[in-house]
């Protein structure tokens, strides 16, 4: 850690500072061969007792999980928005072309007022 942090004053060192790493960024792992992973989706154990699905992973070992959506894929398109795998389409929803006309009433009228005027912030909150 030292030696990082000297490296990170020189000027002469490319290398940077070091960061610390965050919680859920890049906490993720890729297994190429799917076959050695094994799912169990049965909520009730051997003894009768109600518990998580679970996968198996190689290296790490049986891992609970909680299956929240039902989705399993969806294909996203030009022309609809989502298909999901039993054939439900969503279309493409858009606010904005149902709000053009207002959203450029209310900017003319936001563009009279005086910057940074009471008038104008009243106008920007009223406007959201």
């Amino acid at each position: 850690m030292e030696r990082a942090l000297w490296e990170g004053l020189d000027k002469a060192n490319p290398k940077d500072f070091p960061t610390f790493r965050e919680r859920g960024v890049h906490d993720s792992l890729r297994y190429p061969d799917a076959n050695q992973i094994k799912l169990d989706l049965s909520v009730w154990d051997e003894a009768g007792k109600r518990r998580c699905p679970r996968i198996f992973l190689p290296k790490v070992g049986w891992v609970k999980f909680r299956k929240t959506l039902k989705i399993a894929a969806m294909d996203l398109g030009v022309s609809n928005l989502i298909t999901l795998p039993d054939g439900t389409v969503f279309d493409p929803v858009s606010p904005l072309r149902r709000f053009e006309e207002k959203l450029a009433w209310e900017q003319r009228k936001l563009s009279r007022k005086k910057q940074f005027s009471r008038a104008e912030r009243s106008r920007q909150i009223g406007s959201q």
